[in-house]
């Protein structure tokens, strides 16, 4: 009998983390790619913060995300994965900033959300046509994606495994960050109850929402606080400054479980904060 195709999901190390590596989070990218990958394939993943990556193993295909501090690397891995005539697909914000330059050191490269686009690419990969790159942008404000799978980590090596998304996107267009240019201004939330229900399956204890923007939309945001009242989840998560000036949204966020919200503070100079922006520019087609 035949054996099971295999994936192997590669998370590049910039640099050495040391001690730092206990307080770290899997990478939530690759944990949605398993999460899109189809029953039949065997994943594995590589997380080169924690571990060495074995480049001599039996590899149906390689898949590397990478943000711009982990891209030189990236592509080190990737090249030398291809020498021995293994394919490699990547994906992350610098291949889809820059997919031309990505391309030259992979077979394939994925332009912004894996999950639409995954399933397909590896039908492709095993009929023989595996194209160049691969993008479905955006549409609507309802955000459908599968429960990332954990199953492949292994819990000692990190913080928590319980990370999650509620939306993905942001309202704003803050000139720091690479949201609202290279995605546009769509800004979508899960069913609450999707939300709620994979929150269920979570462990009592510490869980962290990898949003740009948990609060983005309080309105959306406030079923799913409510429903996590008793839970016993201690959580975190990033958001914008907004929230603090409603008293009954703080409240509900210390209701929840919140232990602590992460801010970027674009500048303290108000004449600067206040410039205006050109609009974003719409996202990238293939």
């Amino acid at each position: 009998m035949s054996r099971r195709p295999r994936l192997l999901l590669v998370y590049p190390a910039s640099h050495k983390l040391g001690w730092v590596k206990r307080f770290q989070l899997p990478p939530l990218a690759l944990k949605q790619v398993a999460a899109a990958t189809p029953p039949e394939w065997e994943v594995l993943l590589a997380d080169e913060v924690q571990e060495q990556i074995d480049y001599n193993g039996d590899y149906d295909l390689v898949g590397i995300t990478a943000m711009t501090h982990q891209i030189v690397r990236a592509y080190q891995i990737a090249d030398r994965f291809r020498e021995r005539g293994v394919p490699v697909v990547l994906g992350g914000i610098h291949p889809t900033v820059l997919p031309d330059e990505a391309i030259g050191h992979a077979d394939s490269v994925v332009l912004g959300e894996a999950e639409p686009v995954w399933a397909g690419l590896l039908d492709d990969l095993q009929q023989g046509r595996l194209q160049r790159f691969y993008q479905q942008l955006p549409e609507g404000n309802q955000l459908n994606i599968p429960w990332s799978r954990t199953d492949f980590l292994e819990p000692r090596q990190y913080l928590t495994t319980r990370t999650t998304q509620a939306s993905r996107g942001c309202p704003y267009n803050c000139p720091f960050c690479t949201v609202t240019p290279h995605f546009g201004r769509t800004f979508r939330y899960r069913d609450p109850e999707d939300v709620l229900a994979e929150l269920r399956t979570f462990k009592p204890g510490l869980m962290v929402f990898l949003d740009d923007n948990i609060l983005g939309d309080p309105q959306r945001a406030k079923p799913i606080l409510q429903g996590m009242v008793g839970m016993g989840l201690k959580w975190g998560g990033q958001a914008n400054l907004r929230f603090a000036e409603d008293p009954d949204l703080v409240r509900l966020l210390a209701d929840s479980g919140c232990v602590g919200i992460f801010v970027g503070l674009e500048s303290a100079d108000g004449e600067y904060a206040n410039h205006p922006r050109p609009p974003a520019a719409p996202p990238r087609p293939i």
